[in-house]
C-alpha cells in the first residue's frame, strides 16, 4: 500500500470542489479508491449527520458547514475500514471550520429535504402506511462511525444524545434549540445551556458577528418562543438594518413568538396543551405544525409592536419598496 504521507496544506479546504478532487486523490494515493463505495459511504455519513442534527434541535444548517462536516466522516469512515486511520493522516482541515451560522450563505437543502422526508414518513406511519425496510447486505448496513474528534468529543461529552434531556424544560425528544416550551423567553444560555446568565452575556455569543448574532436570535427561532437576552432581539435586528457591515444581507423575513403568545402556548390557550405541541415537534421536527402568531410577521410589525414604543424611526433598510 502506499505511503500515507501527503501534501494537505494547498487545499482550500472551505471549497467543496477543491476539497473533494483532493479527498478522490488521497484515496486512490492510498489505494482506497473505489467510486461505489465511497458513495453508498457518503449517503450513510449524509444520514447519520442528519440524524445527529435533528437530534439536536436544528431546524437548518448552513450548507458550507454540512458538506463538510459529511467530508470529515467519509474521510474517517474510508481510512477506518481500509485500517489505515492514523495520528498521521487524520482529517487534514480540522482548523479551517465553516461557520454552522451564516447569513450569508444557504442553509443545507439535503438536510431541509431530509426533514421533509422525516415528516412525511410520520405522517404515513400514523396513518399505518409506513415500509419497513429489509436487510440485504451486512456491509451496506454497517452504521459509519462519527468523523472529526470535534464531534466524537462532543457526543462523548453530551453523552447518548438520544437521552440527554432539554436545558430548558428537561423534556426529552429535543434539545435547546427545538424547545417551544416557555413562559415567555427562553432564560437557558444557548451555549453553556444553564442559567446561570442569558444568552448575550455568554463570551460564545459575544465572538459572533452582528449576522450570526441576528441567525441565532431571530431567524433560527422564527415561529418558537425568543431567547432571554439583556438586549431584546428586536435591539440587535434593529443595529443589523443600521449597520454598514452588513449591508447586502437580508434581514430575517420571520420573527420569534411575542412573549405574550408564548405564554397563551404555555397555558393550553392555543389548542393543544404545549407538552403535546412539543411531542409533536420532536417527532416531526417540522415548523409548519406550531402555533402561529399573527402579531408579528414582518419587519413594519416589528416596527409597530417594539420599534415604535422605544421611539426609534423606521429603519431606512427595512423599507418595502413599492412596485
Amino acid at each position: 500500500m502506499a505511503s500515507a504521507a501527503y501534501d494537505h496544506s494547498k487545499v482550500d479546504a472551505l471549497n467543496v470542489s477543491s476539497r473533494r478532487i483532493h479527498m478522490e486523490a488521497f484515496f486512490k494515493h492510498l489505494g482506497l479508491w473505489n467510486s461505489d463505495k465511497v458513495a453508498k459511504t457518503r449517503e450513510k455519513c449524509i444520514e447519520m449527520f442528519c440524524q445527529f442534527l435533528n437530534k439536536h434541535g436544528y431546524t437548518s444548517i448552513n450548507q458550507q458547514y454540512f458538506e463538510y462536516e459529511v467530508d470529515a466522516l467519509v474521510w474517517y469512515n474510508i481510512l477506518k475500514r481500509g485500517k489505515v486511520l492514523t495520528e498521521a493522516n487524520q482529517w487534514p482541515w480540522s482548523e479551517t471550520i465553516p461557520k454552522k451560522v451564516d447569513l450569508t450563505t444557504n442553509d443545507s437543502l439535503v438536510y431541509r429535504e431530509w426533514l421533509r422526508r422525516k415528516s412525511r414518513a410520520k405522517v404515513d406511519g400514523d396513518r399505518g402506511e409506513t415500509n419497513h425496510p429489509t436487510s440485504s447486505k451486512a456491509e451496506e448496513h454497517q452504521v459509519p462511525a462519527l468523523s472529526s474528534r470535534r464531534l466524537v468529543d462532543r457526543i462523548t461529552k453530551e453523552g447518548d444524545f438520544h437521552s440527554k434531556p432539554c436545558a430548558n424544560c428537561e423534556g426529552q425528544g429535543h434539545l435547546l434549540a427545538g424547545c417551544i416550551t416557555s413562559d415567555g423567553f427562553i432564560k437557558v444560555c444557548f451555549f453553556c445551556e444553564d442559567n446561570s446568565h442569558r444568552t448575550d452575556a455568554c463570551d460564545s455569543f459575544k465572538r459572533l458577528s452582528l449576522a450570526e448574532k441576528v441567525k441565532l436570535l431571530v431567524a433560527d427561532r422564527a415561529g418558537k418562543p425568543g431567547l432571554a437576552t439583556d438586549r431584546p432581539w428586536w435591539s440587535y435586528l434593529y443595529q443589523f438594518l443600521q449597520a454598514k457591515e452588513t449591508e447586502g444581507i437580508s434581514p430575517p423575513t420571520a420573527f420569534p413568538w411575542t412573549a405574550s403568545f408564548a405564554r397563551e402556548v404555555f397555558a393550553g390557550e392555543r389548542g393543544k396543551p404545549v407538552k403535546d405541541i412539543q411531542a409533536e415537534f420532536d417527532s416531526t421536527n417540522d415548523p409548519a405544525m406550531l402555533p402561529v402568531d399573527t402579531t408579528v410577521r414582518s419587519l413594519p410589525d416589528v416596527w409597530s409592536f417594539y420599534w415604535y414604543h422605544e421611539d426609534l424611526p423606521f429603519p431606512r433598510r427595512a423599507h418595502i419598496p413599492r412596485m
